[in-house]
This record gives structure tokens, sequence and C-alpha cells, in this order.
């Protein structure tokens, strides 16, 4: 009967590690070359006006619309953000938000009623790719298929106070 128990607690914990070698795992793997043609590839820092109006990063870049044609754009990750690309003719555009000049107005109350309406902290993405604070990916579907690129943005002006 000992002998049944530890093959018992045996078996299941090796199945119990081989299910966890069997999680599916993305993988990221970069396209040397893109297959549509890039044109200018920028970006630019703004800051509202007023106080707590907030400040984020312009994203642009020019692309040959005849060579992406067949290419369903999705995001782009930048400085540790991934938001969803915008497709205007022949321009790729992303906007991503930043901390700077963020309205953090915070109700502390001893009773929990008058604390109502805080917004919770936001999660940090944490994306898969390890850049430099030029460096960008353009995450693109061809043929069903998910591909992504890596690409070079240039700054444009100082930043923008809107």
């Amino acid at each position: 009967m000992k002998i049944f128990i530890q093959l018992f607690l045996i078996s299941i914990l090796v199945f119990g590690l081989e299910s966890c070698s069997l999680t599916k795992q993305e993988t990221y793997q970069l396209q040397k070359e893109a297959p549509f043609k890039i044109g200018t590839a920028t970006y630019q820092e703004w800051i509202a006006g007023v106080r707590g109006g907030g400040s984020g990063i312009s994203v642009v870049i020019i692309i040959d619309e005849e060579s992406a044609s067949k290419i369903e754009f999705d995001s782009l990750f930048f400085r540790d953000q991934k938001v969803k690309l915008t497709k205007s003719n022949s321009k790729l555009i992303a906007h991503l938000k930043t901390k700077i000049n963020n309205r953090d107005d915070i109700i502390l109350h001893e009773s929990p009623q008058e604390e109502y309406g805080n917004r919770p902290p936001e999660n940090e993405d944490n994306i898969p790719f390890d850049l430099t604070a030029k460096e960008a990916i353009i995450s693109y579907k061809e043929k069903n298929q998910t591909k992504f690129v890596k690409i070079l943005l240039t700054q444009i002006q100082s930043p923008l106070y809107q």
C-alpha cells in the first residue's frame, strides 16, 4: 500500500510538471525587414498648457501606401507602452500618454463613502521587448500571421506646449 501511494504521488508530480511546460508561451520574432516602405518615423513630446491637462507623445510614421496595402497594422511598442496604431492615408499614428502634468486629485477621508470616485492606479504595461528610448516595434498582420518589425524614431523639436 505504501508503494502504491508513493507511485501515485510521483505520477501526480510528473504530470503536474509536464503541464507547466506545455503552457503556450508567445514568441515575438522580429522581422529583419519590413514588407512595407517606411519614409520618416518621428515622435514629438507634448505637455498641455494648463495644470493637470496631461502630457504625451505623438508618433507619426510615413509609409508607402502601395507597399502596405495588404497589411493590417495593429499596435506600436514604444517607451514601455503598447498603443493602438491608426492608419490615415499614408500615415501611421499613435498617441501615448505620459505621467507628467496629470491631475491626481485623490480624496482621503476616514469614511470610505467620501472616497468614492477615486480611480485605482493604472497598471504599467510590460512590453516583451528590450528597446532604447528611440526604438519602437510595429506589430502588423500579414496573411493572418502577426509579425513585428523594429524601427528607429527621430525626435522632432523640443516638447510641444499645447
